[in-house]
């Protein structure tokens, strides 16, 4: 492995931390280049009323960390919110049964894996915080899709997380599988209310547009270019 990576023109990987420790392995440059999907960065102001919304996107396995973020819900049972999670995986039934058991069933609601692309776009922009409790991963790509929807962050302490989270001032961070931390802050940010969500705004922006696909595909072809 390390001889193949020696002996390529160039290397990429789409994550810090990843390009780091390929670099470490290799003794040859890696460089980062962000995964990217093509939402469109939002360019207006939705208003939004009701309950505050946090939204979960991913598999519902437990790399992803559903189950601790329902563990964190259930102990909000006297906060007024809600909760949309969209994906599907191994835990879905556990994590339904939870919901429904603690008569929480109209808070926290499971939405499958929609197949209109727009319909999760819709449901993203229309959250107030995305939860990322991942257990293990580089960057998930759902970080870039909360940065281009406008919303705030709560997330684990994993992978590329750290970083962003000290560069930019996008969200809130918890260590990984604490889920007490994640309650005690999604009770805070319930109780300041949406006003909180506004002082991220400006580096969400930025972000946003860093993980822009055409930004992307433009740090791909200029790294080609410098080796033909």
């Amino acid at each position: 492995m390390k001889l193949f990576l020696r002996r390529a023109r160039f290397l990429l990987a789409d994550g810090l931390t990843l390009a780091r420790e390929v670099e470490a392995f290799a003794g040859k440059g890696c460089q980062y280049i962000a995964s990217a999907t093509n939402f469109p960065a939002l360019n207006k102001n939705i208003k939004k009323t009701g309950s505050l919304k946090f939204i979960f996107l991913g598999r519902m396995e437990p790399v992803k960390g559903p189950d601790i973020m329902i563990k964190a819900a259930l102990s909000l049972v006297d906060c007024d919110f809600e909760m949309h999670c969209i994906g599907e995986g191994s835990l879905l039934p556990i994590l339904k049964k939870q919901v429904k058991d603690a008569h929480l069933d109209k808070k926290i609601i499971f939405h499958g894996n929609p197949n209109d692309k727009n319909k999760i776009y819709s449901m993203l922009i229309s959250a107030d915080w995305l939860i990322m409790p991942s257990r293990n991963d580089t960057i998930p790509l759902s970080f870039s899709e909360g940065m281009k929807a406008g919303i705030p962050v709560i997330a684990a302490q994993i992978g590329d997380i750290p970083y962003f989270m000290r560069k930019y001032h996008v969200g809130l961070s918890f260590a990984y599988e604490d889920s007490e931390k994640l309650t005690e802050l999604m009770r805070i940010v319930i109780k300041r209310g949406r006003n909180e969500t506004q002082k991220y705004q400006s580096e969400i922006k930025r972000l946003a547009d860093f993980f822009d696909i055409n930004f992307s595909a433009k740090q791909l072809v200029d790294e080609v270019e410098k080796h033909i």
